[in-house]
């Protein structure tokens, strides 16, 4: 199944590397300049307080709304960049314009924030139990934002719910999916993660067609 799968990533990208390439780079680029500017915006806020007796109440709010809107940036890009793989995977025209599609209005921003913050938290409260079931469960959720692409009717319950219906069974698939591009992130580290603009496409249109291969086999 994963040789199988990397195939049809390879296949999709063929001439198309460029592209994938292109827009993970801006994704992170976008990114990063969002959340620094945040940054900025929050650390000059807090100048006029330092000294004052509310500065450590101050400054958590502030540090809070960073965490916030620095999430509220990823989600958007985050979903958008799938978006874009997602199209890669099943033979569809994309382009750059296509990391932007959750910018498109109030309700689509938040769909993509909420989607991000809800799976986290989710995520996260099952980690506190122990690691291991939280790592089971990031297995479960992980189909959530392509059934959100794919479905822009659900809520981010629904698609949560979807995801981890259609992942019984396939939770190890997944894993050793993952488990195959090991060799290749280490390449990134050792290209002091220039191969990752290249790697992350490679892998993540992998992960689309698996999406597609387990929707298929739910709906039988």
């Amino acid at each position: 199944m994963t040789s199988d799968l990397k195939k049809k990533a390879l296949a999709s990208l063929e001439g198309k590397w460029g592209l994938g390439a292109g827009v993970t780079f801006l994704y992170y680029i976008l990114t990063a300049a969002g959340i620094y500017l945040v940054l900025g915006a929050v650390m000059l806020l807090m100048i006029p307080l330092m000294g004052s007796d509310m500065e450590e109440i101050w400054s958590g709010l502030l540090h809070l709304i960073y965490m916030v809107v620095s999430l509220f940036i990823t989600g958007i890009m985050m979903l958008g960049l799938l978006n874009v793989y997602l199209k890669l995977a099943r033979g569809e025209n994309a382009g750059a314009e296509d990391l932007f599609r959750y910018f498109r209005g109030k309700s689509q921003m938040w769909l993509a924030f909420k989607s991000v913050f809800l799976v986290g938290l989710y995520t996260l409260l099952w980690s506190l139990l122990l690691v291991i079931p939280g790592i089971i469960k990031s297995f479960s959720y992980s189909m959530t934002y392509f059934i959100l692409l794919e479905k822009p009717h659900y809520t981010v319950h629904q698609a949560i719910d979807e995801s981890k219906r259609i992942m019984q069974g396939h939770k190890m698939d997944l894993f050793l999916l993952m488990l195959s591009f090991i060799g290749w992130f280490l390449l990134c580290a050792v290209t002091f993660g220039i191969a990752y603009f290249w790697v992350t496409p490679y892998a993540t249109v992998a992960m689309a067609h698996f999406y597609a291969k387990i929707k298929e086999e739910a709906a039988e």
